[in-house]
């Protein structure tokens, strides 16, 4: 009996051991894997900042990483170590190998966002998340094969360009928005989707690229502008991520549209456009139904709840949901 226990403990003392070391083991992988996940996003806020001309200090980095300051000071030290940084004073810069590093996970993020943008039914408001996790698992032959599946694109889905993967870029276009004038007319030419408390709120107004706007005032509290037919103001932080190239002719007039869902029963219009911020799997579906500009379409039957809605176009009954039909602009006098 004496010996059964000694065998017992043995064994159990033999099966701690090895998954005391198992448990070690894993812990050395993740803490790496963490490690390494904050190393690239700390150089990819320095791109970020050196993009904008705003100065990174230790203090600034480690509020944008969310991590104390003194570990900040281990992954700077780190990657001075690695030769991706040097610091000027109390200035925290990019090597040419470390602005290569940070190039390599902002082209995997916004070939992600266009991926996800084209190619899946997943929202808008999913694309940075999402894109923000896959940035740290694609290499850079995934990111490659990526880009050749979509016949290598040169614009993310807000707008931004796509680095090559020599890193190349072409340059920069568009002004913020707040150095518009007020009483003149731009097109969005991209978004900043950083920081993406910022970039949310953008998402929030269904403001994308290829949308015309008329800035009616702009003050240092707040930039108005009308687009598709709707007043939006936003505090100038929020405006500066929206990047637009003026319109050539003065004063031009925007196009009045009036959204599908405002039609009711009975009403007939003529389709005008159908919503950039409309992409994907979806803007295909409402094209391959016939929603082309040009085409008639009207509302044959509203159910009591409102949602969806049967509408006539070229002789078919189709049935929309009002989360389709806000993209879809008519002209009613037509």
């Amino acid at each position: 009996m004496i010996l059964f226990v000694l065998i017992v403990i043995v064994f159990i003392s033999g099966m701690a051991l090895w998954y005391g070391r198992h448990i070690v083991r894993r812990w050395r992988i993740f803490r790496y894997g963490l490690e390494r996940i904050l190393l690239e996003d700390t150089l990819k806020h320095l791109y970020h900042n050196e993009c904008k001309d705003i100065p990174s200090t230790l203090e600034s980095l480690a509020g944008a990483i969310n991590v104390p300051r003194d570990r900040m000071v281990e992954l700077v030290t780190r990657l001075e170590a690695l030769e991706e940084v040097r610091t000027r004073g109390s200035i925290i810069q990019l090597t040419p190998s470390g602005r290569s590093s940070a190039l390599h996970r902002v082209r995997i993020h916004r070939l992600w966002e266009r991926y996800l943008a084209d190619e899946t039914g997943i929202r808008e408001t999913g694309w940075h998340a999402d894109a923000e996790k896959m940035e740290h698992l694609l290499s850079r032959e995934d990111a490659n094969q990526l880009s050749n599946q979509m016949g290598h694109p040169v614009f993310d889905p807000h707008g931004a360009p796509i680095p090559t993967d020599s890193g190349e870029l072409p340059p920069k276009s568009g002004i913020p928005l707040p150095q518009l004038s007020p009483g003149k007319s731009a097109r969005i030419l991209w978004i900043e989707d950083e920081p993406e408390s910022v970039y949310s709120q953008l998402v929030a107004q269904q403001l994308h690229p290829g949308m015309d706007l008329h800035l009616i005032r702009s003050s240092p509290e707040r930039i108005v502008f009308e687009t598709e037919g709707e007043e939006i103001a936003l505090a100038p932080i929020f405006a500066g991520n929206i990047f637009v190239k003026p319109l050539v002719t003065e004063h031009e007039p925007l196009e009045s549209y009036t959204p599908l869902s405002s039609l009711r029963q009975g009403d007939t219009a003529t389709v005008v456009a159908i919503s950039r911020a409309c992409r994907g799997r979806q803007r295909r579906r409402l094209l391959d139904l016939g929603i082309v500009r040009g085409a008639r379409i009207g509302v044959e039957l509203e159910t009591a709840q409102g949602d969806p809605v049967a509408y006539r176009i070229r002789g078919s009954l189709i049935a929309l949901r009002k989360d389709q039909t806000k993209y879809i602009f008519v002209d009613t006098e037509s």
